[in-house]
């Protein structure tokens, strides 16, 4: 038997993810699939084992999901923006594209591919793939994987397309489950229990032929279809550009509504001895000018002074709860914009 090295592995997984993407292609158990089938059996029995051992812990998982999108309502375009953000690799071309469908919304992003820890942390609460090995936790968006959560405020089957895994969350399929494994309830815990894609929806490949490496699908259920679509459809066009200034890499917003484009470019340059370098991304503290193109509008400049590294020390007002009780610091930036011909602020004016 040939041995592949662990890049080798990746790469065939990918392109064997890929082909299963086309609809062109009779679909068939690849590599790719064997690794996404495989996973989501473990999440799925890891669950089950947590609630034969406590009943009580499953009438708490429900519970806890409802908690978490009640909190988060309002917050869906945010929280998926930011989670694009953070799942940017500083490519070539950092990238997010918004689509909204008759039938439900796409969030699609250039960044890196889905790993198995993201996976798990969108099937929980507390695994997330965000926080480096040794560091700090922070305090941010998307902290342990609830920011996602926020989808259910208006879908309750969301599809998770990516280049490494593609899964779905079924509320019925989910119940009819966990009463065929014994279990007397009224309510699954929606996303503790992950599915494979049986056919993956052909807007999937026209992303990934356009260089989209992980997609959210989330439809919108038939009953409401039409009064959803036209509460988001009224969130994107009103949108402010200001909900762009802050993020650290993505380099091009397109949001698609009625097949009108509106896209947005952002490009960053930090301050070093005095001169302004452009710079791929803002995770570094400093002074930064952030320059937002809109196709819609004229350019704007801001000033943006970023703290990445603030201790949160006992001020913990809203961090309440297990999720939150280990994070140490939090970030802080505070933009001004630049108008023509007005001299530009200095660090100590924006300290």
């Amino acid at each position: 038997m040939e041995h592949f090295e662990e890049g080798e592995l990746r790469i065939i997984a990918e392109l064997a993810s890929l082909l299963f993407c086309d609809p062109r292609h009779t679909p068939t158990l690849t590599r790719g699939e064997h690794m996404t089938s495989g996973l989501l059996d473990d999440i799925r029995n890891e669950n089950l084992n947590i609630y034969r051992t406590s009943a009580q812990r499953l009438r708490e998982d429900v519970g806890q999901e409802d908690e978490i999108a009640r909190d988060y309502r309002g917050r869906l375009l945010y929280e998926l923006i930011q989670n694009a953000d953070d799942a940017m690799d500083c490519g070539l071309t950092d990238k997010l594209r918004i689509e909204l469908h008759n039938d439900g919304l796409w969030f699609a992003n250039s960044g890196r591919a889905l790993a198995e820890g993201d996976v798990r942390g969108i099937c929980g609460i507390s695994a997330s793939t965000k926080r480096v090995e040794g560091t700090k936790k922070r305090a941010s968006i998307g902290h342990k994987g609830m920011g996602f959560k926020s989808v259910l405020e208006i879908s309750r089957a969301p599809e998770v397309y990516s280049t490494s895994y593609c899964f779905r969350f079924d509320e019925p399929q989910s119940l009819s489950f966990l009463r065929k494994e014994g279990f007397e309830t009224r309510h699954a815990p929606l996303m503790r229990l992950p599915w494979t894609i049986d056919m993956q929806r052909p807007t999937w490949a026209k992303l990934v032929s356009a260089g989209i490496i992980t997609a959210f699908f989330l439809p919108f259920a038939e009953a409401s279809a039409d009064s959803t679509y036209t509460t988001v459809a009224n969130a994107l066009r009103v949108l402010p550009e200001t909900t762009f200034l802050f993020l650290k890499r993505l380099e091009v917003i397109e949001i698609v509504v009625d097949d009108e484009v509106r896209s947005w470019r952002l490009s960053r340059e930090r301050k070093c001895d005095g001169t302004w370098t452009p710079v791929p991304s803002m995770d570094e503290e400093g002074l930064y000018r952030v320059r937002l193109e809109a196709s819609q509008n004229a350019p704007v400049e801001f000033l943006v002074a970023h703290d990445g590294d603030i201790a949160i020390g006992s001020h913990r007002g809203g961090l309440a709860g297990v999720a939150w009780e280990d994070v140490d610091i939090t970030e802080v930036s505070v933009a001004v914009r630049l108008e023509a011909g007005c001299p530009e602020p200095t660090a100590n004016a924006l300290a």
